[in-house]
């Protein structure tokens, strides 16, 4: 049988996690790289779909062709791809 955590256990302060932890902790891909930040971006179901299709036929993971989309619009806006 599991016992429950003590009040003590529950009470004790713990340092709060950087900023800089979290980027290598929820993208294994990441580990050992420089630091990142993350981006959320929420599409219809068509456009997902699209992606995911895209995805499969370059054989490419949708964090790659978001960067290369990222990289293609810091060019068309006249600065060089940093991502």
């Amino acid at each position: 049988m599991r016992r429950s955590p003590s009040l003590e256990a529950a009470l004790t302060i713990r340092p709060r996690p950087r900023e800089d932890d979290f980027c290598a902790a929820n993208d294994p891909s990441q580990l050992g790289a420089e630091r990142r930040r993350g981006i959320l971006v929420r599409v219809n179901p068509a456009t997902w779909r699209e992606l995911h299709l895209l995805r499969i036929d370059r054989g490419q993971s949708v964090q790659s062709l978001m960067i290369e989309a990222i990289n293609a619009l810091l060019v068309r806006d006249g600065r060089p791809p940093v991502a």
